[in-house]
């Protein structure tokens, strides 16, 4: 005689996909919680934190600069002093505008990306959140030197 086959019985959980399903989507909950501390790790870091209001406050201050100066300033200005065509040398005194819209653009940009980048490469965040100082510096004193010429 032959012996049937005992087939195992599947218990009947009620549950429509299989249980590593369900893990999955739990640990991808839990790890999107989880991303609020990678937050407080990029903003407790005080060297991070430094760097980012200092450019900030150029940026306010490139602004506040030319909000309080520009009606005061001749119609043509130059921006810089070394073109040798005379045509080139002058620009129109709304152009100084483009200054702090830069700045916001370096200061937005180093941001995003440090932030995306924090715990991945700590040196290069720092490192690119220096240059963006220093370029932020730089471009308060040209302006600054500008608008002190008149």
């Amino acid at each position: 005689m032959k012996k049937k086959k005992e087939e195992a019985k599947q218990l009947s959980l009620g549950l429509k996909s299989p249980f590593s399903n369900y893990l999955t989507s739990v640990n991808a909950k839990i790890s999107d919680s989880f991303k609020v501390f990678e937050l407080m790790k990029y903003a407790k870091d005080a060297t991070v934190w430094i760097i980012n209001t200092l450019t900030i406050s150029m940026l306010a201050l490139q602004t506040w600069i030319l909000m309080g100066k520009v009606p005061e300033l001749p119609t043509k200005i130059p921006l810089v002093e070394y073109y040798n065509i005379d045509a080139m040398k002058l620009i129109d005194r709304q152009f100084l505008f483009v200054v702090p819209g830069l700045t916001a653009l370096l200061v937005l940009s180093s941001i995003l990306l440090s932030y995306k980048w924090f715990n991945k490469e700590k040196i290069l965040v720092k490192f690119l959140l220096y240059i963006t100082l220093l370029s932020t510096i730089l471009l308060t004193y040209h302006l600054i030197k500008i608008v002190q010429s008149y």
